[in-house]
């Protein structure tokens, strides 16, 4: 496997330009910003991987997915840890801005979990369940209930553990 190495330098105004073809060692990626901080190799996403945290039995049940599901769902939200958006995570729709659904299929089977950004600098995983509707796309009003539920209790937990009183942009 061959790795691109390459130079960014940050604008001041947010842009990023691509400066260089450099060599091919995914252990020497080197970012600039225009005040001329570097970071090298895992140290750069280790600065920007925000934390995650499980959110009842959201963990135990993920890990019950079959493999190639579990792993799936785990880099998408490694993406959203790293600030990003994976394609197959979709905008919930029920518990406003800031709540997300991995959707994955496996074996004709769907597969569901729910993640939240809402929080400056924090992901919470809220729920993870085989989609068994009857109603076709429709989510089953249980699940929504666990999401609505857990989704309060994150922001009880943010609340209590990273900014008291503060919720981030989109938390009450």
């Amino acid at each position: 496997m061959n790795f691109k190495q390459t130079e960014f330098t940050f604008q001041s105004d947010g842009a990023a330009t691509d400066r260089s073809d450099l060599s091919s060692s995914p252990s020497n990626l080197i970012f600039y910003t225009n005040i001329d901080i570097c970071w090298y190799g895992e140290a750069a996403f280790r600065a920007l991987e925000k934390p995650v945290h499980w959110v009842g039995s959201s963990k135990t049940d993920l890990l019950t997915f079959p493999q190639e599901i579990v792993s799936e769902m785990g880099y998408a939200l490694g993406v959203a840890q790293l600030g990003g958006k994976h394609p197959s995570a979709k905008p919930w729709k029920g518990d406003g801005a800031g709540v997300f659904e991995i959707v994955e299929r496996f074996d004709g089977d769907a597969y569901r979990a729910l993640y939240t950004v809402r929080f400056e600098g924090v992901i919470y995983v809220l729920h993870a369940f085989q989609k068994k509707s009857p109603s076709g796309k429709k989510t089953a009003r249980t699940d929504q209930d666990m999401v609505t539920s857990r989704l309060k209790a994150a922001r009880d937990h943010y609340e209590e553990h990273h900014q008291k009183g503060k919720a981030g942009k989109h938390g009450k």
